[in-house]
């Protein structure tokens, strides 16, 4: 448990977790330089996984994943007692702890079933996509980011990231992969001059 860890340190955390359970075809993330950084990137990419990097100060954008956060950290503040103990538990046990307890939760989201469940039973859409299906998406992402630079005329390195997102948000929901919704859990940004 630590405010903020290496790029390094998350790219082998994610090749660990990928050799154990598999890569998944999209990772979300935020801009910050650990996890958009040379070292993810190349795990990413070795693995097929398709990077969607959030816009930088735009912090709703990922709001599931900072409500998990903000729920882990409440978790672990309502366990913590108030007077010292002589054997406290040590923070990251109840870090872990805690989220094992937040996975058993039914949500809403999940139609009632809780993390566990869903992760162990994942079938779907995203089975399909093994190493060559994987190449493909990230050909015709690219492709359709380049596209987007092209025909707004625009350049530098914050443009190309603004095209990428909205290329992989695209190609996500014409694949069927994710759906468009207002006041819901899926409403990727899409930035006016590109919408």
């Amino acid at each position: 448990v630590v405010d903020r860890l290496a790029g390094e340190t998350i790219a082998r955390h994610l090749e660990r977790l990928f050799k154990k359970f598999g890569p998944p075809l999209i990772l979300k993330r935020d801009n910050g330089s650990d996890l958009d950084c040379g070292a993810v990137n190349e795990v990413l990419s070795r693995h097929g996984v398709i990077p969607l990097t959030s816009p930088a100060y735009y912090p709703r954008y990922n709001g599931a994943m900072e409500k998990a956060v903000r729920e882990v950290k409440e978790a672990v503040a309502r366990r913590i007692p108030s007077v010292a103990c002589e054997r406290p538990l040590p923070t990251q046990f109840l870090a872990e702890l805690c989220d094992h307890e937040l996975n058993q939760k039914g949500r809403r989201s999940l139609k009632g079933r809780n993390a566990c469940e869903v992760f162990a039973k994942r079938t779907g859409p995203m089975r399909r996509y093994g190493k060559k299906k994987r190449r493909e998406a990230v050909l015709e992402i690219k492709k359709l980011a380049l596209m987007i630079l092209e025909e707004l005329e625009l350049e530098g390195p914050r443009a190309a990231k603004a095209a990428l997102r909205t290329a992989t948000e695209t190609w996500l929901q014409q694949n069927g992969l994710i759906a468009v919704t207002k006041n819901q859990s899926v409403t990727p940004l899409i930035q006016n001059p590109v919408s």
